[in-house]
């Protein structure tokens, strides 16, 4: 019986998180290059609108004391924003970029700035883990 794989002992070998971040969640979401597939253009669409929904839903979120309401974490720029691709192969560099790219925009959007913006710079890095595991770890400094 195969021990299993303990994926954040390896992202975290593979990509040392820095202290004291702003923000840092996973989200379990395939992240996949587009750049070479042939698909049609309402595939490509629901893949990329889930994307955006999974940024939405895995965005962490406070309790206003003063209301008592639930409200979404902050993030001033600037700021250093790092994703992580854990997935059973390596992307190429221009594949990972690419593949981010719905991502990246909901991303820019819950922190209410164009992510052409240069207050933000971006990161990308990815985690083959061998296994079909896919999950994507947004990390903010």
């Amino acid at each position: 019986m195969k021990k299993p794989v303990d994926i954040d002992a390896l992202v975290a070998e593979a990509c040392p998180p820095r202290p004291n971040p702003q923000l840092a969640f996973t989200m379990p979401v395939r992240v996949d290059s587009e750049t070479n597939g042939r698909e049609h253009w309402t595939v490509r669409s629901r893949r990329k609108r889930k994307q955006k929904e999974a940024v939405v839903a895995a965005w962490p979120t406070t309790v206003d004391e003063r209301y008592g309401i639930v409200v979404r974490r902050k993030v001033s720029p600037p700021c250093v924003v790092r994703l992580i691709r854990i997935g059973s192969r390596r992307l190429d560099d221009d594949n990972l970029r690419e593949a981010f790219k719905a991502i990246r925009d909901e991303i820019a959007d819950e922190l209410n700035i164009d992510d052409g913006d240069e207050r933000i710079k971006w990161e990308y890095a990815q985690v083959p883990v061998g296994h079909r595991v896919y999950q994507v770890r947004v990390e903010v400094y």
